[in-house]
C-alpha cells in the first residue's frame, strides 16, 4: 500500500486500489486529516465517494456546507467544487473512491486558481 503524506496540508493518503495494482476504472484509498487539515475547493473529470470513518469533517459541495460524521457517506460529481476541513480535535479518516480512475496528471483544479485567473482578465480589460 502506498502512502502519501501532503505535510502541507496535514492529509495522509494510502492507496488501497490502484493502477499500480492493476485497477483500470477505478481508484480507493483511505484519507487521514490531522486536526488542522484541511483541502481547499477544488473539482475534478471524475466522480468520488467518501465514507467517514473516524472523527467529523466540514465538507463543501458546490457551496453548501455539511457535517459529515462516522458512518455518513458523501458524493462529488464531475464538476462539483467541493473543499474539506477536520471538524474536530482529533483525526477525521474516511473512506474513499474515484471512477473512472484519475489521470496521473491534472486531476485536480483548484477553485483559486480560477478565481486568480478571472481576476487577471478582468484587470488587464479594465486597463
Amino acid at each position: 500500500m502506498r502512502t502519501a503524506l501532503l505535510v502541507y496540508s496535514g492529509i495522509t493518503v494510502k492507496m488501497m486500489v490502484d493502477s499500480d495494482l492493476g485497477a483500470d476504472l477505478s481508484a480507493m484509498f483511505m484519507v487521514q486529516y490531522e486536526p488542522d487539515g484541511v483541502a481547499g475547493a477544488h473539482d475534478h473529470p471524475f466522480e468520488e465517494t467518501y465514507l467517514i470513518l473516524e472523527g467529523a469533517t466540514d465538507a463543501t459541495f458546490d457551496g453548501e456546507t455539511y457535517r459529515l460524521e462516522v458512518g455518513d457517506v458523501a458524493f462529488a460529481g464531475v464538476g462539483c467544487v467541493h473543499g474539506f476541513a477536520n471538524a474536530g480535535d482529533g483525526p477525521v479518516r474516511w473512506l474513499e473512491t474515484q471512477a473512472p480512475q484519475p489521470p496521473p496528471r491534472h486531476s485536480y483544479r483548484f477553485a483559486r486558481d480560477w478565481t486568480y485567473l478571472r481576476d487577471a482578465l478582468h484587470k488587464e480589460e479594465s486597463s
